[in-house]
């Protein structure tokens, strides 16, 4: 029974510092990705710019389209390489879109050019979060290690706890589906038995009106 609790705590620390590697060719168009988390998840933007010379646009909004009145974060990546890190505030989703800004310095001939463009999304948090809370609370490598386990299992469960709440919404939402789709033909069936009672009724009407009957 030990034995299994920690084969999941083990793959619960392994998924808590999930990541996603994605290459892009970015132009003035924003590309954008989004991102479904709870809150208080740490998410570390590892980026590199391949093409020497280019600068791109970084943003953050909240929900699942870039909406400028939902911005959160508006970075310019001028370092061929570099991070960004934001915890989340909300439950739900959240989108970030690259985009390369108009340069009118630039050679007309590379204006419509892409620029080639490496982004690595980390949750959890970096090694450069762990060497400042070292070098401020004097931890040594033994408490810094359960710092980081800690750290990995409160984010785990956190996500398991999210998981668990949209495993609910979505039952709600087929609860209501299948209420929709059960009455749905009822009321179908009801509505032809009123229009044949009308018709029935009409040509009654019909032939006493003209003598037929």
């Amino acid at each position: 029974m030990r034995a299994a609790s920690g084969f999941v705590f083990v793959l619960l620390a392994m998924s808590a510092h999930f990541t996603a590697s994605l290459y892009m060719s970015i132009g003035l168009i924003p590309k954008c990705m989004s991102i479904d988390k709870p809150r208080d998840t740490p998410i570390t933007f590892f980026y590199e710019i391949l093409d020497a010379g280019d600068v791109l646009m970084f943003d953050m909004y909240y929900g699942r389209v870039a909406d400028e009145k939902m911005s959160i974060m508006h970075e310019k990546l001028s370092n061929p390489a570099g991070s960004i890190e934001y915890v989340t505030d909300v439950d739900g989703y959240h989108v970030y879109c690259v985009s390369q800004p108009h340069n009118p310095g630039k050679p007309a001939e590379k204006q419509d050019v892409p620029a080639r463009f490496k982004v690595l999304v980390y949750y959890g948090y970096g090694e450069t979060h762990y060497q400042k809370i070292a070098k401020e609370q004097e931890f040594d490598a033994v408490n810094l290690d359960i710092r980081k386990l800690n750290d990995m299992l409160d984010l785990a469960i956190n996500e398991a706890d999210y998981q668990k709440y949209k495993e609910l919404e979505y039952h709600d939402e087929t609860e209501t589906m299948n209420a929709a789709t059960l009455w749905w033909p009822v009321a179908q069936i009801g509505i032809l038995v009123l229009i044949g009672v009308f018709q029935v009724r009409h040509l009654k009407q019909f032939f006493k009106t003209n003598k037929l009957i």
